[in-house]
């Protein structure tokens, strides 16, 4: 039984613990001001679908895409784009296959969010 589990399980085990997701990559993620208009833009592998959730306590805006992944497991930068702050995006996989980005302000603002393709802006 031992050399069945070393020779046959181990390996597959590993192979699905250690196989990548299959679904979007988070590729990049960077802010940018425009025209008077700030945001931030993230770039898939592949279609996505996201869910949105914002709260006013602390203000702040989550973008959860699950059946993905992020190769850098965890990215924060602080910025000067007020009333955005700070955003962070971090790879859940270990834990729900998913990608969380979290946009920080200092007073939630009017937003919205678009969809071309492969990205989120």
């Amino acid at each position: 039984m031992n050399k069945f589990i070393r020779k046959y399980l181990v390996p597959v085990l590993l192979t699905v613990l250690l196989h990548p997701v299959n679904g979007q990559e988070l590729e990049l993620i960077n802010s940018y001001e425009s025209d008077g208009e700030l945001g931030v833009s993230m770039r898939f592998t592949d279609n996505i679908t996201f869910i949105e959730d914002a709260t006013y306590s602390p203000p702040q805006l989550r973008i959860i895409i699950p059946n993905s992944s992020f190769p850098k497991k965890r990215y924060q930068k602080d910025i000067d784009l007020p009333p955005l702050y700070r955003y962070t995006a971090q790879d859940l996989r270990g834990k729900t296959n998913k990608v969380e980005v979290i946009l920080y302000f200092t007073s939630l603002p009017e937003y919205t969010i678009e969809l071309d393709r492969k990205s989120v802006v």
